[in-house]
């Protein structure tokens, strides 16, 4: 899969969730900023939070040269993110969980951060298939990235993390790590 197909499936996860109005919008930034660029572009209130600073800056500096607005870059850790209880519509995860926790836990975390009805948009490696496998072995471990794991678990955390309305698009591409995107949905009764 390629890069633009990626973002082309969450900025379509984004306008489903707008439906045509100005929504709250977060993203965890780890690079792609072409992504951050396309979510900018949109014109919804949006915050971008990440931990790279080099990275960030030359975001700012993009995202400034293209006049988007309403945006604010924040530079901070995942284990402190400086969103208000029910704050988002939407949050974004550019490149996957923080592997450093367990990801049930952090999906809880992140799930407190949207409001009722609020979507996790969370693209991620899998590892279905042979071609999964084969590109498990391949993509070395990087910190901060979650390793390819099998579709259904990664679904499966979600539910456990209390997410509704749950949805995988997995497109085809090539690479050795085909990527998906989760989604899951906030119900009144899952806050908390």
């Amino acid at each position: 899969m390629t890069p633009e197909d990626l973002r082309s499936m969450i900025i379509s996860e984004i306008g489903k969730r707008a439906r045509g109005r100005r929504i709250r919008t977060g993203v965890f930034f780890r690079g792609n900023p072409s992504l951050v660029e396309a979510i900018a572009a949109l014109g919804h209130r949006t915050v971008v939070m990440g931990d790279r600073f080099p990275q960030l800056f030359a975001l700012r500096q993009l995202i400034r040269d293209n006049g988007f607005t309403p945006l604010t870059i924040v530079e901070t850790r995942f284990s402190d993110l400086p969103i208000a209880p029910r704050g988002l519509d939407v949050l974004v995860l550019s490149r996957g969980l923080p592997g450093s926790a367990d990801p049930r836990e952090t999906l809880a975390r992140l799930r407190n951060f949207l409001a009722p009805g609020g979507l996790l948009i969370w693209p991620h490696p899998i590892a279905d298939g042979t071609r999964g496998v084969v590109g498990k072995l391949l993509v070395p471990y990087r910190r901060g990235m979650i390793s390819p794991a099998k579709s259904h678990r990664l679904c499966r955390w979600l539910m456990e993390a209390g997410y509704g309305e749950i949805g995988q698009r997995k497109p085809k591409g090539t690479g050795p790590a085909p990527w998906a995107v989760t989604t899951g949905t906030v119900g009144p009764a899952s806050i908390g």
